[in-house]
């Protein structure tokens, strides 16, 4: 079997817009970063860029200036650490915390403002519970059950039990 060279790699990375990002054009992850089998490991494409072109980054992450997943143009990547990485999400307002308001939130969160696309209680594919079930959990803890005997009659946790009572899950189910 043949090993992949570094013109393998290349081929896939549109580098025709000298000023401007050089995409990968192979497969990507769900995030949209580049994903490939290099010489028998696998690799995302932009931290094998940086390997062909300045080496080994050992335990640093590769890192975008021009934040796109798929680039692979090496003046666009830099090595950091990853407090260096979720600093740099947080500033380009990418950061799972969103610090800096970039993604939408409380009234103006998506399931505020259109309830009717959220998959909610039964119609959430990773229910356990079905709307008839949490409206009988309601009604046998207000008729003295305890949350052990009703997360042992309904297969589920006593948390989940607490949090349906609490109305702090199932809320749209009267």
């Amino acid at each position: 079997m043949r090993r992949s060279t570094p013109a393998d790699f290349w081929k896939y990375v549109d580098r025709s817009n000298p000023s401007g990002c050089w995409p990968w054009t192979g497969a990507t992850d769900d995030h949209g970063y580049g994903r490939l089998r290099y010489q028998g490991k696998e690799w995302k494409a932009h931290r094998l860029a940086w390997v062909l072109t300045n080496g080994d980054p050992g335990d640093m992450f590769v890192l975008h200036n021009c934040d796109n997943p798929p680039c692979c143009k090496p003046p666009d990547l830099f090595l950091g650490t990853q407090a260096d990485n979720m600093a740099d999400s947080a500033r380009k307002g990418r950061h799972p915390k969103n610090l800096n308001g970039y993604l939408p939130a409380g009234e103006n969160h998506h399931a505020r403002l259109r309830p009717e696309i959220m998959a909610r209680g039964e119609k959430n594919g990773s229910a356990v519970l079905t709307n008839r079930q949490v409206r009988a959990i309601r009604q046998k803890q207000k008729a003295g059950w305890t949350q052990r005997a009703l997360a042992k009659e309904f297969g589920v946790s006593k948390g989940t039990i607490g949090f349906i009572v609490q109305r702090l899950t199932w809320k749209h189910v009267k």
